[in-house]
């Protein structure tokens, strides 16, 4: 199972947050991501209609760097969005 935490940012309001984190394995915090054990993070920007939002994933164990870094490019190929990998 891979493990992971967002940060979410500009175009995101704290119910549609707690709304998203809602689902089965996920739990809202108000807090921000580990860097503990964390392997990489993910900006991610997705613009569109005049609107942006922005969120950073954190990624952890069992997940590899190199893992990490090819989802967040591969997020990056959907049109309108743009993707940062930071190894940790």
């Amino acid at each position: 199972m891979s493990m992971s935490c967002t940060e979410f940012g500009q175009g995101y309001t704290t119910s549609s947050v707690m709304m998203a984190c809602s689902g089965a394995s996920q739990t809202y915090s108000a807090g921000a991501c580990s860097a503990t054990n964390r392997v990489g993070r993910c900006t991610i920007t997705a613009s569109g209609n005049g609107a942006t939002a922005t969120a950073v994933l954190s990624t952890y164990p069992p997940t590899t760097t190199d893992q990490a870094k090819t989802a967040c490019t591969a997020a990056g190929s959907i049109g309108g969005v743009m993707t940062s990998f930071q190894p940790n």
